[in-house]
């Protein structure tokens, strides 16, 4: 239970649901969680992530510039995809994708960040190491 609060928490934080649900698509996306994908894609349309930006969520950065995911999403979404790909593959962020998220989130919310998506990383990974079959297999 002590899980759930804090997840829950991050969850609802401060950063806007948009920027939140985005950083949940990607993380399961790049995770392969088909589980949290269920979950999260209605949360994301209701957040305002309509199907078409959800699509060049899934397709980041696989496009050249003006072209695809770069004419759909905001710089501030592109730095949040950018960001959230070096955690979860690195496990770092490097200094240019550090300065270009730090020009869209405060001090507070870039720890937020952090805690977000490597928070739904262990989740995917329990996830997929546990088997959790789909709520809705369709």
């Amino acid at each position: 239970w002590t899980w759930a609060i804090y997840s829950g928490r991050l969850l609802r934080g401060r950063l806007p649901t948009i920027d939140t649900e985005l950083i949940i698509l990607r993380v399961a996306h790049l995770r392969s969680c088909e589980y949290e994908l269920q979950h999260h894609r209605g949360m994301a349309r209701k957040a305002g992530l309509d199907p078409q930006t959800q699509a060049a969520v899934f397709a980041w950065p696989d496009a050249p510039p003006g072209d695809g995911p770069r004419k759909v999403l905001s710089a501030r979404q592109q730095a949040l995809l950018n960001a959230t790909d070096e955690l979860i593959r690195d496990r770092t962020i490097t200094e240019d994708t550090w300065r270009q998220l730090a020009g869209h989130l405060n001090r507070a919310r870039l720890i937020e960040f952090c805690m977000l998506a490597t928070q739904y990383d262990g989740l995917a990974a329990t996830i997929t190491a546990l088997r959790v079959p789909l709520d809705d297999p369709r």
